[in-house]
């Protein structure tokens, strides 16, 4: 059971006797043993998987052969194992130049023993995805030797070079109008860390309609903007997403619309810690409310004194949907007329103006007088605005 290649067994003839008898012109005979042993090489695995990281990946090559058969005294078997070029890694930049590296069965190797080639990675600071060396026997020799059923091996680099995508801000604010606002994405991870070529990292980014802000009256319409990071980008680049501010004429006070990341595609990319931005829009409207009047006079004898208060705006400026705008007004104690005997308790009166009102607009409060028959002359009651509530309003002058 040694393969030992074919061997060979000479006969000659030696001396012949008899009257008148001599050798021949064929005086030998060779025998030759043909070898019926066989041996293949092949890789012990087909393919394989290793992180960027480690120096050097060691590949198995084994011997196949019946049982007890081994390499014979004297002879040796070999395998060249080569780069097949066919594999996306690239030779001297992901792993050292292969080149052709040969394994030697020496005498008395049998079926499963091993010899190995080796492969050295290098690590680099580049997203590129995982990729991969495709090895190949390229010739094997020793008698009845061949390549066995698995001549190819390839070897994928895990790449450990990862990367985030997120908002740069969690939130901004800005006045009513902006033609454009930018909203910046950066890629966030390992400094040094790059974008390999052909590679490119995306992000979708989508309005998720939770905020206070109305789409298509406050801004425009978002829909959805893709953030693209191609070749060559750095950690810390950035990419900006575009939004704008629509002008109204509504006093609506701060309201918000939320940005938020979507799909992210691309080797080793995640969507970061950071992954939302609020918008706040800063309204531009004000109101303020005043007394239509800086004063009035009225008979002792009127039950009611009716004053009104007034809405002071912009033209065309109106109060928005759900806002409210209260004044509340109280007696300032400081008159000539004495409460609950030439007038009624005033308290505090609160007025209201609610949505759709506008500049102009009226609203009242009621101060009840008191008839008696004192001699006493003209009395004063001094109401005041003590305080205005409502997004971007105030007292009148």
């Amino acid at each position: 059971l040694l393969l030992e290649g074919n061997e060979t067994v000479d006969l000659s003839i030696g001396s012949v006797s008899g009257p008148g008898a001599s050798i021949g012109a064929q005086s030998s005979h060779p025998i030759t043993i043909v070898d019926d042993e066989i041996v293949q090489v092949q890789f012990v695995l087909n393919g394989a998987s290793t992180p960027e990281a480690v120096s050097t990946e060691i590949i198995g090559l084994e011997l196949v052969a019946l049982p007890g058969v081994a390499v014979g005294s004297g002879v040796s078997v070999t395998a060249t194992v080569a780069d097949a070029a066919t594999g996306t890694a690239t030779s001297g930049s992901d792993h050292v130049a292969f080149g052709s590296q040969t394994v030697v069965f020496g005498a008395g190797a049998v079926g499963g023993d091993v010899q190995s080639v080796n492969l050295g990675l290098l690590d680099d600071l580049i997203i590129e995805g995982d990729e991969d060396v495709d090895l190949s026997i390229t010739a094997v020799t020793g008698p009845g030797a061949s390549a066995g059923a698995q001549p190819n091996h390839q070897i994928t680099i895990l790449d450990n070079d990862f990367a985030q995508i997120e908002f740069v801000l969690p939130a901004s604010s800005v006045l009513e109008p902006i033609p454009v606002e930018i909203v910046d994405l950066q890629l966030v991870g390992v400094p040094g860390v790059s974008i390999g070529p052909g590679v490119f990292v995306t992000a979708d980014v989508f309005d998720t309609g939770s905020g206070s802000a109305t789409s298509g009256a406050d801004y425009p319409v978002f829909g959805i903007q893709t953030a693209v990071f191609g070749p060559g980008t750095l950690i810390g680049d950035t990419q900006p997403i575009l939004t704008g501010i629509l002008d109204d004429l509504l006093l609506e006070g701060l309201e918000t619309f939320e940005l938020s990341i979507g799909t992210v595609t691309g080797p080793g990319v995640s969507t970061g810690a950071q992954s939302a931005h609020q918008v706040s829009i800063i309204d531009d409207e004000v109101v303020s409310v005043q007394f239509s009047l800086s004063g009035s006079s009225t008979p002792e004898t009127a039950p009611t004194e009716i004053i009104a208060l007034e809405l002071v705006a912009a033209p065309g400026v109106t109060i928005g949907p759900g806002v409210v705008v209260t004044a509340d007004v109280a007696d300032g104690g400081t008159g000539s007329s004495t409460s609950t005997v030439d007038h009624t308790a005033f308290g505090i009166q609160t007025v209201t103006f609610i949505a759709g009102a506008s500049a102009g607009d009226v609203q009242t409060v009621s101060l009840g007088v008191i008839d008696d028959l004192v001699l006493e002359g003209p009395e004063t009651v001094d109401l005041s605005l003590t305080s205005v509530n409502g997004p971007g309003a105030s007292p009148g002058p």
